[in-house]
C-alpha cells in the first residue's frame, strides 16, 4: 500500500515507484513498472509489461541466456544438447570473468559452403562450431589459436596446396577412409578449426563410428595417434573444466583471469 506521504513525493517528483523485481529460468533481473497509485491494477496488462520490459533487457542483464544472434540480428536457438549446455557453462565462466569476444558472428555457412564438401558442413560439431561462434574467442584455448569460416578455408587451402608440392605414391601407407584413422595428405574433410604455425586442429568428417573426432595435422598424414579428442563436447569439456580451474587443459596449461583478459600458463609439471 502506498502511504500518503509517499504519493506526496511520487506527485511532487522527489520519488518514484520501486523496481519491481522479475524471475525466471534466466536468472533475475531488475524491470520498473508504472507507478500503482490508486489506479486499479491490470493484472495481465501489468504481467505482459514486466514480461516485455525484462525481454528488452535480458540480453544485457542475463549472461545465461540460450541463444545467439544471428548475423541479421534475429535470435538464433542454442541447441539443447549436452554439447550445447557444454559451451553454455564455457560462456557462462567467460561473461563471469568479463571476456568478450573479438569478432562478430558469421552467417552460416558463408565461405565454407564453397570449400568443404556438403558432407563435411553437415556434421553436426562443424555447424555448431562455426554457428555458435565458438572460435570468437581467439585465447579460447593454450594452442593452437581457434579460427573463424573466412581463416577456415584459408588454410585448408593452404594445406592442399602443401600437400599438393607433395609425392605419396612411393608412400606404402594406405589411407582408410574411415575418421579417425590413417588419411595420406590433406583432405578436405578435414575441417580446420585451430591453427598455429602449421599444426591445425582439424574435425574429421570422414564416415565411421568416430567421425566428428578432433585430430591434430601438421601435414604429410594422420593416424589413430593424431586424433585428440573424441569430439568436440569432449574438447569443449576439456575447456570448461580448465577455465573452472578444476584440472590443467591437457595436463599443462592453467588459466588466469584478469581484467577481462584470459591467459594460458604453462605449469610446471612436477606441481
Amino acid at each position: 500500500m502506498i502511504t500518503e506521504s509517499r504519493r506526496q513525493l511520487i506527485e511532487s517528483g522527489s520519488d518514484t515507484a520501486p523496481g519491481i523485481l522479475a524471475t525466471s529460468m534466466m536468472g533475475t533481473v531488475f524491470v520498473t513498472t508504472r507507478d500503482l497509485l490508486d489506479t486499479e491494477i491490470d493484472a495481465d496488462a501489468l504481467a505482459d509489461e514486466l514480461v516485455a520490459t525484462y525481454e528488452h533487457r535480458r540480453p544485457a542483464s542475463s549472461p545465461a541466456a540460450t541463444c545467439d544472434a544471428t548475423s541479421d540480428g534475429s535470435p538464433r536457438p542454442r541447441p539443447a544438447t549436452s554439447l550445447g549446455k557444454t559451451w553454455l557453462v564455457v560462456t557462462e565462466i567467460l561473461v563471469e570473468h568479463e571476456v568478450a569476444p573479438s569478432y562478430e558472428l558469421a552467417r552460416w555457412p558463408g565461405p565454407l559452403q564453397d570449400w568443404y564438401p556438403a558432407d563435411a558442413l553437415s556434421e553436426p560439431s562443424v555447424r555448431f562450431w562455426f554457428e555458435q561462434g565458438c572460435w570468437r574467442y581467439p585465447d579460447l584455448l593454450p594452442t593452437p589459436r581457434p579460427v573463424g569460416p573466412a581463416s577456415s578455408v584459408e588454410l585448408s587451402q593452404l594445406w592442399e596446396r602443401i600437400e599438393g608440392d607433395f609425392d605419396h605414391d612411393d608412400d606404402d601407407s594406405e589411407g582408410d577412409d574411415t575418421a579417425g584413422e590413417w588419411a595420406v595428405g590433406y583432405d578436405r574433410r578435414l575441417v580446420v578449426i585451430a591453427d598455429l604455425d602449421g599444426v591445425s586442429l582439424v574435425i574429421d568428417t570422414r564416415p565411421g563410428p568416430r567421425r566428428g573426432c578432433i585430430s591434430e595435422f601438421s601435414g604429410g598424414f594422420l593416424n589413430p595417434e593424431s586424433v585428440r579428442w573424441a569430439g568436440l563436447n569432449e574438447f569443449l569439456d576439456d575447456i570448461r573444466t580448465a577455465l573452472a580451474g578444476d584440472t590443467r587443459f591437457a595436463n599443462r596449461w592453467s588459466v588466469q583471469f584478469d581484467a577481462g583478459q584470459l591467459t594460458w600458463n604453462l605449469a610446471n609439471p612436477a606441481t
